[in-house]
């Protein structure tokens, strides 16, 4: 590990995950792969979050429908169990294919983020850190020094703060 001397002026250390903190397989193989959008909105629907990201989903899609190959939403018809499940089926086919062109809309990674923030809470995934990152931040807390974390996908506002505690709870 490489010591660089850190001024005396400087309280907080602002690192940024892919590639710092993280390997970036991690982001690329494990965080983006990390997604059953049908099953999040299944179990999210009826939250707040969740209906804003659907609804920002939707004006995407509107936005979109000019293009080739474009995936509608339906705006909900109100008919039940069956419209629920239509247009979450809408939702899911039009994520997959925003995804399947590799799209970085800020609707779908508002929506990647919430999700991931779900599963880092769940305990069903976890950080993965370089071994050299919990010696550094250990020296500097030790000398009185904050950490935080940034992430390049901006949009996922929250899940920079899941991951961290991800970190702290096995690291601390």
């Amino acid at each position: 590990m490489v010591v660089l001397p850190v001024p005396a002026e400087v309280t907080v250390i602002l690192l940024n995950i892919e590639g710092t903190t993280t390997p970036i397989a991690f982001v690329k193989d494990i965080l983006f792969p990390y997604i059953n959008v049908k099953e999040y909105l299944q179990t999210h629907w009826e939250e707040e979050e969740c209906q804003q990201d659907v609804n920002l989903l939707w004006k995407q899609a509107e936005e979109d429908s000019r293009l080739d190959g474009a995936l509608p939403i339906p705006a909900a018809s109100g008919n039940g169990a069956g419209d629920l499940q239509r247009m979450i089926q809408a939702v899911v086919d039009n994520v997959c294919w925003q995804m399947s062109l590799d799209r970085k809309t800020t609707a779908l990674k508002q929506l990647h983020g919430h999700m991931w923030r779900a599963a880092f809470k769940a305990g069903s995934m976890k950080a993965e850190f370089f071994e050299d990152v919990v010696p550094a931040v250990r020296k500097w807390r030790e000398a009185g020094m904050n950490e935080g974390v940034y992430l390049s996908f901006r949009e996922c506002r929250g899940t920079e703060t899941v991951i961290w505690a991800s970190y702290r709870g096995r690291y601390s």
